[in-house]
């Protein structure tokens, strides 16, 4: 916390200012408070529960993060994989992000290819990424932007045309672990982790499953248990939400304080 404001001494009257006071001042006047000027209040439209591009409905993917916000340190570092389309699942990832948002400080990691849909809503799309922190190119407070819509921090995975062999480095480990000093959450999204190190994704984190749609539950059973068999501590897979696209459901927006 910053020191307290350092107030201006008070003004004293000078001799003749008390000379000319020889008559009893009159009584004060209490003065008037200052209106208060309020924004309006803009009702919030309501959302659909569910998003044509979402793995699941708004309405489990809350759930899901309430469930991750009171597991603590054992929530602390997510990796958000899937087997469908990598659009798809960084769209799922920034929704559970913002959600997670609303009650701590949590950071969203790029870790796929550039996701056209974290640059779309980053602060800063321009801004370097992991990729140039790991050549001692950027620090950490230049690769970390704003998502425009919530409290949400973003780190991408580098400028366009960056050497994705920089992300086997082991000092993106030791980034991440910074990371996770810092924040409540620290959320990775992986994409399909096909290029990735499987001890970068898996140490001391959980893993948050987005399927393709068509996706048999045996196929989704078996892989939440070779998920688990690879290090994480838990799997969450996501499922697509029975409830109809176009039924409207009221959804608190996240939107930035």
């Amino acid at each position: 916390p910053g020191a307290d404001p350092i107030l201006p001494p008070p003004v004293l009257p000078t001799h003749a200012e008390r000379a000319v006071g020889a008559a009893p001042p009159p009584a004060p006047v209490a003065e008037a408070a200052p209106a208060v000027v309020t924004a309006p209040l803009i009702p919030e439209p309501a959302v659909r529960d569910t998003h044509p591009d979402l793995a699941a409905g708004v309405s489990e993917i809350e759930g899901l993060a309430r469930t991750l916000r009171v597991a603590g340190d054992s929530a602390r570092k997510i990796t958000i994989l899937g087997t469908g389309d990598p659009d798809n699942i960084a769209l799922t990832g920034l929704t559970l992000a913002r959600m997670l948002a609303r009650g701590g400080k949590v950071v969203l990691v790029d870790l796929s290819a550039n996701s056209p849909v974290l640059r779309a809503v980053s602060s800063d799309p321009s801004a370097p990424g992991l990729a140039e922190l790991m050549l001692g190119q950027a620090s950490f407070s230049e690769i970390i932007t704003k998502d425009t819509l919530s409290r949400l921090h973003m780190i991408s995975a580098g400028r366009a045309g960056a050497d994705r062999a920089l992300l086997q480095s082991p000092r993106l480990t030791m980034a991440l672990d910074a990371l996770m000093r810092v924040y409540d959450h620290v959320l990775l999204d992986a994409g399909t982790a096909a290029d990735l190190p499987a001890a970068l994704l898996t140490a001391n984190a959980c893993a948050v499953v987005v399927p393709e749609p068509s996706m048999a539950v045996d196929a989704r059973d078996l892989m939440c248990e070779q998920l688990k068999a690879v290090g994480f501590s838990a799997v969450s897979m996501l499922r697509r939400d029975s409830t109809p696209d176009h039924a409207p459901h009221p959804v608190e927006r996240v939107v930035a304080a």
